[in-house]
């Protein structure tokens, strides 16, 4: 079975109307292009109006989403094995170790990392308080950094470069840290 391209069945639903015209049944048309009447009749619901341009960007457009589909499919399918594999395998305590962890690196919020793991955000608190368990730094993750991958504006907050808090950050942990002061060069007028 032979597959047509967009444009060539774009010219065959031309040339099958021009021969409409003149006067022949649309089944003696059909069989002069080579088709059945099944398939004129298919081509011409998609591709009826449209130009060959345009049907090629239509049929592009389906592989992607097709693509796309079958990309999004695997990557849940990944999802939901890790996720089985990890909440029955996993203590709580392991698993509240790991959502600090996931914030540390990731620096995304204790929810997202929650939800990420299976762990139930007051199970995180009342182990965290049991435990007294602190995040560990940010010193980064082998992976790549995935916080442009959140829908969730809390998780794009801005990284300080040098490895310091902003002043923010550490008045709302009751911490204060002054910030060194870079001296620059001085403003000359003109």
């Amino acid at each position: 079975m032979r597959r047509h391209k967009a444009e060539e069945i774009v010219a065959k639903l031309r040339h099958v109307e021009g021969l409409a015209a003149t006067g022949r049944r649309v089944s003696e048309c059909v069989r002069a292009i080579g088709v059945t009447e099944v398939t004129y009749y298919r081509w011409r619901n998609r591709y009826g109006g449209l130009e060959s341009e345009l049907a090629e960007y239509l049929t592009e457009l389906e592989d992607d989403i097709n693509r796309l589909r079958r990309l999004v499919s695997d990557l849940t399918l990944d999802k939901l094995i890790l996720l089985e594999a990890t909440t029955e395998a996993l203590s709580p305590e392991l698993r509240a170790i790991y959502v600090l962890h996931a914030k540390a690196a990731f620096g995304i919020s204790e929810r997202r990392a929650c939800q990420a793991l299976g762990q139930h955000r007051s199970t995180q608190r009342k182990i965290r308080e049991r435990l007294s368990l602190k995040a560990p730094p940010a010193t980064g993750c082998h992976s790549a950094d995935v916080s442009h991958l959140s829908n969730n504006p809390s998780d794009r907050r801005p990284k300080p470069t040098d490895g310091t808090r902003g002043a923010a950050q550490d008045s709302a942990q009751g911490e204060r840290v002054s910030m060194p002061v870079q001296a620059s060069a001085p403003l000359q007028v003109r």
